[in-house]
């Protein structure tokens, strides 16, 4: 296998399991949770041929809060916590589709590492960016976040800057 083909699994890696966190927290802070991305609803609308591109681009997760209120949710992870370039191009679906939001997981050591992007994700050409505990709606629990906080910090990979 090659570097290259090393480091796109490692990243694929890095988001499963960025997802699966995310997809814990929120479950753990009193919230239902199901998957709801297009890796889970592609195959079976593709054989329908039904795939549209609001179903190529679904969101992760489909969270309905305590208070009954559903909301969609798309997990990153980047490292740096910043975004790529060929992310604005999905967030422009995601806003135009489903008014998800979006978590960027990212490294340990460069302070919360789940932070949320709400829509309109953009204020001129700045990110508009805060703490997963600011969200009031999802009723994130501190105990909880700090053990996927501390859940991530066993996987050394997070701590490098892929």
């Amino acid at each position: 296998m090659t570097d290259a083909e090393l480091k796109l699994i490692e990243g694929d890696l890095k988001g499963r399991i960025a997802e699966t966190l995310v997809e814990l927290l929120l479950k753990k802070s009193g919230n239902r949770v199901q998957r709801h991305g297009h890796e889970w609803r592609a195959a079976r609308l593709e054989t329908q041929g039904k795939l549209t591109e609001k179903d190529r681009c679904a969101p992760d997760l489909q969270l309905t809060l305590q208070n009954g209120r559903t909301e969609y949710v798309e997990v990153k992870y980047r490292a740096k916590a910043t975004l790529h370039a060929k992310d604005k191009r999905r967030l422009n679906l995601l806003s135009q589709h489903w008014q998800s939001k979006i978590v960027l997981v990212h490294s340990v050591g460069l302070g919360c590492p789940f932070m949320v992007i709400p829509p309109p994700y953009y204020e001129g050409e700045n990110l508009i960016i805060h703490h997963i505990d600011e969200e009031e709606d999802w009723g994130i629990q501190q105990d909880v976040l700090e053990e996927c906080e501390r859940l991530m910090g066993i996987y050394d990979f997070f701590k490098s800057q892929s």
